[in-house]
C-alpha cells in the first residue's frame, strides 16, 4: 500500500491576442510526500515539474441548440524543471496535451460543461496518446458575484493493453470581488473504490486559489 500527499502551487499566466485566441503559460511548484510499506523507505520529492505552454482558441461561440467550442493545448518541456524533478524527466521527452472544452448556457443563471482530453510524449516514446480525460459539470449563479459548480471527472490511462480509470468528484464556488479579481474554493474526493474501478485508489483533495486580471493589454495599446 502506498500513500501520497501532494502540496502545490499553481501559477497560470495568460495573455489574450484577441477575443479567440490566448497564449498561456502553467507552472506547477509543488512537494510530493510517497510513503510505502515495501522495500522503499518514504520518499520527499519537491521542485517544478516540467512547465506547460500552450494557447486556447476558441472555435465557434454557443448557438441555441449547439454549446460553445474551445480547443486547448499545451505542450511540456523537460528542461524547463527545477528542483527533484530535473532527474525524473528524460531530456528527449516532450509531452502534450489537447483539450476540448464545451460550455453551454441553460438559463441566465444555470449551464452545463464538459472537457474532453488527450495526452500523451511527442518524442522519446511509442505512446503519442496513452492518457486521457473527461469531465461532466454544471454550475449555478447564486447572485451578488458568487457562483457555485459541482463536476465529475474521471482520469484514463492506458498501460500495456489494459484501460485504467480513476473517477473524481469535487465541487466548490467562486467570488468574483471586482472586474479583476476572483476568488475560489473546491474539495473532492476519489471515487474508485465507490466505483469498482480496475485500480481502485482512495484520497481526497481540496484547495483555494486567485485570479487577477493585470491591465497589460490596456498598458500596451496606449505605447
Amino acid at each position: 500500500q502506498e500513500r501520497r500527499d501532494r502540496h502545490q502551487i499553481e501559477e497560470v499566466l495568460r495573455f489574450g491576442i484577441n477575443e479567440k485566441f490566448e497564449v498561456r503559460a502553467v507552472v506547477n511548484a509543488n512537494t510530493v510526500g510517497i510513503n510505502s510499506n515495501g522495500i522503499v523507505g518514504p520518499v520527499r520529492r519537491t521542485g517544478v515539474e516540467p512547465v506547460a505552454v500552450g494557447f486556447k482558441y476558441n472555435l465557434s461561440k454557443q448557438s441555441r441548440v449547439l454549446p460553445e467550442v474551445t480547443w486547448l493545448s499545451q505542450v511540456r518541456f523537460p528542461w524547463l524543471v527545477a528542483g527533484d524533478y530535473v532527474a525524473q524527466y528524460a531530456s528527449n521527452m516532450v509531452f502534450h496535451e489537447q483539450r476540448l472544452l464545451l460550455e453551454k448556457s441553460v438559463t441566465d443563471r444555470f449551464g452545463i460543461g464538459a472537457n474532453l482530453g488527450v495526452s500523451g510524449a511527442l518524442y522519446g516514446s511509442n505512446g503519442f496518446v496513452n492518457e486521457s480525460m473527461v469531465s461532466f459539470s454544471m454550475g449555478y449563479d447564486l447572485g451578488g458575484d458568487v457562483r457555485v459548480y459541482l463536476e465529475y471527472f474521471s482520469d484514463l490511462v492506458v498501460a500495456g493493453n489494459q484501460l485504467y480509470a480513476t473517477p473524481y468528484i469535487d465541487g466548490g464556488f467562486t467570488k468574483l470581488l471586482s472586474n479583476d479579481l476572483q476568488l475560489d474554493v473546491y474539495a473532492g474526493v476519489d471515487l474508485s473504490d465507490q466505483l469498482g474501478a480496475r485500480l481502485p485508489t482512495h484520497g481526497f483533495f481540496f484547495g483555494t486559489g486567485i485570479s487577477y486580471r493585470f491591465p497589460l493589454a490596456a498598458y500596451l495599446k496606449s505605447l
